[in-house]
C-alpha cells in the first residue's frame, strides 16, 4: 500500500488493534490532555512517550487519538526536529510540555501552603521566660525633654528628636511588623512594665494582649480591676527605631520575660509628603498617640 493511508484492516500502528489493548497503551499513541475517565477532574495525559516523535497535524481526523501510517518522512521528525527535542532524551518536549502543566495546577496549592505557613508562624506564641513572683524592676523610666534639636535623615524620613530616654522594664509582649508605612521604620513593638507591672503575681490577674501598634489589658477579677491607674502608669507600648543593624538583629532576639534596658531618643518622625508620627512624652496617656517612638541606640537584655 502506498501513499498517504491503507484501507481499515492496515490502517492502524503496529502498537495492536484496539480491540487487544486497553484504551490508552498504545506506545504510539500521542499524549493528550483528555481524561480517560470522565469522573477524574485533574488533566493528566497518558505517558505514551514514544507518541513524542511522530506528528499529530490530523488529530482532528474521526479516528481520533489513534496514529494512521504515513510515509516515514511524513511520519516522523526531521534531523532539526530530533536535535530541537533533545534526542538525549528525544521526548524533553512533550516532559516540559506536561511539567509547565502541572506548575500551573500547583501553583494555587503552593500559595495556600505558603499563606498557611505564614499565618502558622505569626500565630505561634513567642517563648516566654519564667520569671519568681515579686517586682523585678522597681525604677521608673529617665527621660529629659529637649528642644530645638537639629533633625537628622533615617530611610527618608527627617527625625527630630523630643527627649533624651532611657528605660529598664521587662517585655510584657513583642510583636513584628512588615506591613504598613510604618513597618518600613519601625518593624518592633515593644510591650514592656515596670514596677508593680513587673511582678508575676501582679501580672497572673491581667490578661493582656495586642493589636496593631497598640495593647490592652483586661482585669481578671475585681481587686485587678481597681488597679487602673497604676497600670497605665507602670506600662508603655514602644515603637521602635533601631539604630542599627546590629541593634536590630539583638532586638529580635527577645522574648517576654527578658528584663530589657535601652537608652537613646524619643522622637517625631516627618515624610515629605506631611505624613507625621510624634513619640508620646508622658506615662499616664492612653488612647492614640500615647506610644512612645524610640530611636534606640543601644539596649542590653537579661
Amino acid at each position: 500500500m502506498s501513499g498517504y493511508g491503507s484501507s481499515f484492516p492496515v490502517r492502524y500502528a503496529a502498537g495492536g488493534s484496539l480491540f487487544l489493548k486497553p484504551l490508552g497503551t498504545f506506545p504510539t499513541m500521542p499524549w493528550t490532555g483528555h481524561p480517560v475517565n470522565s469522573n477524574l477532574k485533574s488533566n493528566w495525559p497518558f505517558p505514551q512517550e514514544s507518541s513524542a516523535l511522530f506528528r499529530n497535524g490530523y488529530r482532528h481526523l474521526a479516528v481520533g487519538s489513534m496514529w494512521i501510517k504515513q510515509r516515514p518522512r511524513v511520519l516522523f521528525f526531521g534531523l532539526d526536529g530530533l536535535l530541537w527535542s533533545g534526542l538525549f532524551p528525544p521526548f524533553v518536549r512533550r516532559h516540559s510540555e506536561v511539567k509547565e502543566d502541572r506548575v500551573r495546577q500547583m501553583k494555587p496549592l503552593t500559595v495556600s501552603l505558603l499563606g498557611g505557613i505564614v499565618l502558622f508562624l505569626y500565630l505561634l506564641p513567642d517563648r516566654r521566660i519564667p520569671r519568681p513572683p515579686g517586682i523585678l524592676v522597681p525604677e521608673a523610666p529617665r527621660q529629659t525633654n529637649l528642644a530645638n534639636q537639629a533633625p537628622w535623615g533615617y530611610k527618608g524620613y527627617q527625625l527630630t528628636p523630643l527627649a533624651a530616654f532611657s528605660i529598664r522594664a521587662r517585655v510584657l509582649i513583642k510583636e513584628h511588623y512588615w506591613l504598613g508605612r510604618e513597618a518600613g521604620l519601625s518593624p518592633m513593638d515593644l510591650t514592656v512594665g515596670w514596677g508593680l507591672m513587673s511582678d508575676q503575681a501582679i501580672l497572673d490577674q491581667y490578661r493582656i494582649s495586642r493589636g496593631y501598634r497598640r495593647f490592652w489589658w483586661q482585669p481578671r477579677n475585681e481587686a485587678a480591676a481597681a488597679r487602673r491607674a497604676d497600670i497605665i502608669t507602670h506600662t508603655a507600648n514602644i515603637h521602635i527605631i533601631p539604630a542599627s543593624d546590629e541593634l536590630a538583629r539583638s532586638l529580635r532576639e527577645l522574648h517576654p520575660g527578658h528584663i530589657v534596658e535601652m537608652g537613646g531618643m524619643l522622637v517625631e518622625a516627618d515624610a515629605r509628603d506631611g505624613w507625621k508620627w510624634r513619640s508620646s512624652l508622658t506615662r499616664d496617656d492612653t488612647g492614640d498617640g500615647a506610644c512612645e517612638l524610640m530611636w534606640v541606640e543601644w539596649m542590653r537584655a537579661w
